[in-house]
């Protein structure tokens, strides 16, 4: 009784100090939305020296549909499990945070997806010290200098710092490319009571007028 005892006991204290895995849901990979095709140059990495689309990534997570970001080309694009990441974790999160937030409403034209696509690569790829230029460095573009000078343009506005303030997730495959995925983030309940009252005092202030 005591050997069945002590064998319960060590399997309860083997689970407990086993960490919980994250729970994973599945990414699928629609194709592409707007894109230009971009020659890449990262030494070492898969997408080195190759021809690829630069732009939106269709994905579906969780039933919704995105435009996404790809922010890995170290990888291949496509279907699988996935774990959900703080921009944090990116290199350069917070600038990757400003170039989406700042630009992805904005994307109305191949070459706009295109150059924030590459524009993203660059702050996460590019080497500390190195400026943020995608003509040279350790990444840069060619062969497409329409998308090259957009990406430059802007990179050439980013600030020294940035806090996110958007609904931001990137959706980490060990396996296939990583994915930027968010939205401007809707005003909670509270926030839109406050503007309808401040209508109100407008519509009111008016009338008086």
């Amino acid at each position: 009784m005591k050997h069945k005892a002590l064998v319960v006991t060590v399997a309860v204290l083997a689970l407990s100090v086993v960490p919980s895995a994250a729970l994973a849901d599945i990414m699928t990979y629609r194709g592409v939305g707007l894109n230009e095709h971009v020659k890449i140059h990262a030494d070492g990495l898969l997408a080195d020296e190759l021809t690829v689309r630069a732009g939106q990534y269709l994905v579906t997570y969780k039933d919704v549909d995105y435009d996404a970001y790809c922010v890995d080309i170290d990888h291949y694009a496509g279907s699988g499990e996935v774990e959900e990441w703080e921009i944090s974790q990116l290199n350069n999160g917070y600038l990757v945070a400003y170039l989406f937030e700042n630009h992805s409403d904005d994307v109305v034209t191949d070459l706009d997806a295109a150059a924030l696509g590459v524009a993203i690569w660059e702050v996460i790829y590019e080497e500390t010290g190195n400026e943020f230029n995608v003509d040279n460095g350790y990444f840069s573009i060619t062969n497409n200098d329409d998308v090259a000078a957009a990406a430059n343009e802007l990179l050439a506005a980013l600030p020294d710092t940035h806090t996110p303030q958007w609904d931001l997730t990137v959706l980490h495959s060990e396996c296939k490319q990583d994915m930027l995925i968010g939205a401007n983030p809707i005003p909670e309940p509270a926030t839109l009571v406050l503007l309808g009252l401040g209508g109100i005092g407008v519509l009111i202030r008016r009338r008086r007028q």
